[in-house]
């Protein structure tokens, strides 16, 4: 009678183990990843800053989670909110945002629905949510693109950036309940992805905390975006 129980215990642990050694691999791949890219661009961020910048190419993917009743939103309810970040990238860093697909994401486990505070911090990424969403961005060797992953909830926050920790952003589905809806949310968390790590205190910056902010981006914040790993010429 106490096969069972011992059998599923060891599962446990192996799935435990599993999802800290995906964790390891694309946290450790994605920071290795951003600190070669960073560091061989850096003729490319040279000639960025005195103003030659040919466009590059920022490729998105939508990710929307699913329950029992099925997909958070609808995918044509991101569209609206896509135009807008495609103009913010393309009139604030010469980056040409381009949809490489919209999916839909089924069998979530509830802590990726319902994010609470662990996947918010860093250790989130070894366990059984974070390695769900390492699992359906890529591990952090040349991703090419950026995943925006549509949650339920996120505790205490509206969305969540990784930077080089995760192929991937966070936003909760209530900014894209109605389809006519617009946020600049998802611009702003791709700017943390891209190395924007800190908040600015301009109201017009793209980078102010509160969701009033407005697009723009200082001439030394889109030279860091165009040289993210997510950025690319090709």
């Amino acid at each position: 009678m106490t096969i069972m129980p011992f059998f599923g215990a060891i599962a446990g642990v192996i799935k435990g183990i599993g999802s800290a050694l995906l964790g390891v691999v694309s946290v450790g791949g994605g920071f290795l990843e951003e600190f070669f890219g960073r560091f061989f661009g850096l003729p490319g961020l040279f000639l960025d800053l005195i103003g030659i910048r040919p466009k590059k190419k920022l490729r998105l993917r939508f990710l929307i989670l699913a329950n029992q009743f099925g997909p958070l939103v609808p995918p044509a309810n991101l569209q609206e909110t896509f135009k807008l970040t495609k103009r913010i990238y393309d009139e604030q860093a010469d980056i040409k945002v381009i949809q490489s697909d919209t999916s839909i994401a089924y069998g979530a486990p509830e802590g990726a629905l319902e994010v609470t505070t662990p996947i918010m911090n860093n250790i989130g990424h070894f366990g059984e949510v974070g390695a769900y969403f390492h699992g359906l961005s890529g591990l952090g060797f040349f991703t090419r693109r950026l995943s925006v992953i549509i949650v339920n909830t996120i505790d205490g926050n509206q969305g969540r950036a990784y930077w080089a920790a995760g192929n991937f952003v966070i936003i909760e589905k209530r900014f894209f309940d109605d389809p006519k809806d617009t946020t600049t949310l998802v611009a702003h968390e791709i700017g943390h992805a891209c190395g924007l790590i800190l908040h600015r205190d301009k109201k017009e910056n793209l980078m102010y905390r509160n969701h009033k902010r407005g697009e723009k981006l200082d001439r030394w914040q889109s030279s860091i975006v165009r040289g993210s790993k997510f950025v690319w010429y090709i």
